[in-house]
C-alpha cells in the first residue's frame, strides 16, 4: 500500500550536522524523505536521472554530487548495483515500531530490498532502536524479530565517498568552492556582482624588500585533506587511522574536520592527542579473533 502523509520531526532541525548540510543537500534529502514511492524501512530506487525531475535546474551529474555529500556524511547509503538508497534513519523518526501493523510492513519492506549493504544497514539501526526503545510493540512480531537476528552492518564501517562539499561553498555571492559536475552553470543563473573599482597607486619611496614585506603574497588555500595531513607528518595508515579516529568521535565528515583545525591552526594539538591517546590502548595480543573479543 502506497503511503499518503510522510512524517517530519521538526526537531531535525536542532541537529548541528543537518543544519550543516547545503541546501541542495538538505533539499535531496526531503526529496527522498517524501517520494511517492519510498518503502515502509525507507528504501527508494536510486536513479539520479529520474530524479532530476524533481529538481528543476539539476542535473544528473548535480544530484550524484550531492548525494555523495549526504552519503559522506551518513545521512543516506546508496548502492549503485542495485540502484537503491536508503534514508537512514526514516524508521527511526517514522515510529514504525510503536504499532504492529506497522512493523510487519517494516520487515515486509525489508524482504523486498536487493542490496545486501543496505539490508544489513537496515538490520543495525532496528537494532539501535530495539536497544533504545526496548518496549515498542513492534518487536512482539515474529517477522520483525527474524530480522533483529540478521548480520548487521554499521554504516560508519564502509568505505565513504569524499565529501564534495568538506571544504564548505565559501562565503557571499561569489561562485560555489566545488562545482555541480560537468554542468555548473546550467540552471543556476546569473549572479549580479558590482565591479571592483581599480586601486589608486599610491608612490612609494621603500626599496623592493618593503613593498614585498607590506603586501605579501597570498599562501595557497590546502582544500585536500589528504595532503593536509601529509604536511603534517601522517603516513598513508596513520592517515586512515586518524580520520577513522575522527568519525567515531562523531564527525560525519573528517576531512571537512581536518581542512577546519588546518585553517584554525589546531590540527598539530589534534593529532597529538591522538596519538596519546593511541600511545594508551593496551596492546592487541597475537591471538585470533574470536578469542580476542571474548576477553
Amino acid at each position: 500500500m502506497a503511503r499518503e502523509y510522510a512524517r517530519f520531526n521538526v526537531a531535525i532541525w536542532q541537529d548541528d550536522d543537518f543544519r550543516a548540510l547545503p541546501a541542495d543537500a538538505q533539499h535531496l534529502y526531503f526529496l527522498l524523505w517524501t517520494h511517492p514511492e519510498l518503502t515502509y524501512c525507507g528504501v527508494v530506487d536510486w536513479r539520479p536521472g529520474k530524479l532530476t525531475g524533481f529538481m528543476r535546474g539539476r542535473t544528473r551529474d548535480d544530484l550524484e554530487t550531492i548525494a555523495r555529500c549526504l552519503e559522506a556524511r551518513l545521512f543516506i547509503v546508496i548502492d549503485q548495483d542495485t540502484e537503491e538508497v536508503l534514508v537512514r534513519s526514516w524508521a527511526r523518526f517514522d515510529g514504525l515500531m510503536r504499532q504492529p501493523r506497522m512493523a510487519v510492513s517494516f520487515a515486509n519492506a525489508f524482504a523486498g530490498v536487493g542490496s545486501t549493504t543496505i539490508r544489513g544497514v537496515l538490520v543495525h539501526e532496528a537494532r539501535k532502536i530495539q536497544k533504545r526503545e526496548p518496549d515498542l510493540a513492534g518487536w512482539s512480531k515474529p517477522s520483525v524479530a527474524e530480522l533483529l537476528e540478521r548480520e548487521p552492518l554499521d554504516p560508519r564501517s564502509r568505505p565513504l565517498p569524499e565529501d564534495p562539499f568538506g571544504s564548505g561553498f565559501g562565503t557571499g555571492l561569489g561562485p560555489v568552492s566545488v562545482p555541480f559536475g560537468a554542468n555548473a552553470t546550467e540552471g543556476l543563473g546569473p549572479v549580479s556582482v558590482p565591479p571592483t573599482p581599480a586601486p589608486t597607486p599610491t608612490p612609494s619611496s621603500g626599496s623592493p624588500a618593503d613593498a614585498a614585506a607590506e603586501d605579501p603574497k597570498p599562501k595557497p588555500e590546502r582544500t585536500n585533506s589528504n595532503a593536509v595531513l601529509l604536511a603534517a607528518g601522517l603516513g598513508d595508515d596513520d592517515r586512515k587511522a586518524f580520520l577513522a579516529h575522527l568519525r567515531e568521535a562523531g564527525a560525519r565528515s573528517p576531512s571537512a574536520v581536518v581542512l577546519s583545525l588546518d585553517a584554525n591552526g589546531q590540527l598539530a594539538d589534534r593529532i597529538a592527542e591522538w596519538r596519546d591517546v593511541e600511545a594508551s590502548k593496551p596492546k592487541r595480543p597475537n591471538v585470533g579473533v574470536d578469542e580476542w573479543l571474548l576477553r
